[in-house]
């Protein structure tokens, strides 16, 4: 996909938590605005454009992106990156915040996962970065109880279930 001169996208700043990354993206996944968002896994390494100070620590690999797309009537489609150190899975608190997305994801109906990893994004200007997420994003696929085994096995060494029973 070629960059697209009609690209409009803003990046989700605030992320001063993730628990405040998480009501965010729960948010704009309830807004009947939202047409679509798409869930990302970033590299499980510090390759390509990681930047520790918007990726934050490599133990936090690999990370949660999502690109939402909303649109409004008689104006283009809007596409909000969330990127950097937005959400991981990386330790049960963090497990959990992920576990609740993929909950709310599912029963939206309107959200994807690509199957391929998403490279770094967050040092790049937003446009540059949503045309990054939907060149991966050609990948996507329907979130449904299927497709979210396989995408939380990008995220994690176990598998949901597994990651419950360790941290009972």
């Amino acid at each position: 996909m070629t960059q697209s001169a009609n690209l409009f996208a803003q990046r989700y700043d605030d992320s001063t938590s993730t628990s405040r990354n998480l009501g965010t993206i729960l948010d704009v996944l309830g807004d009947t605005q939202t047409s679509r968002v798409t869930l990302f896994a970033s590299p499980e390494h510090d390759e390509g454009l990681y930047d520790p100070r918007t990726d934050g620590p490599t133990t936090n690999l690999p990370l949660v992106a999502a690109l939402a797309e909303i649109r409004v009537t008689g104006a283009k489609p809007v596409h909000v990156v969330f990127d950097g150190l937005f959400l991981t899975a990386q330790r049960k608190p963090r497990y959990d915040e992920v576990k609740s997305l993929l909950d709310a994801a599912v029963a939206s109906g309107k959200a994807f996962v690509a199957t391929e990893r998403a490279p770094f994004t967050s040092s790049l200007p937003p446009n540059e970065a949503a045309q990054a997420l939907l060149n991966v994003a050609a990948t996507a696929v329907p979130l449904n109880e299927s497709s979210r085994r396989s995408y939380f096995g990008q995220l994690a060494n176990l598998s949901e279930t597994e990651y419950q029973k360790v941290f009972a």
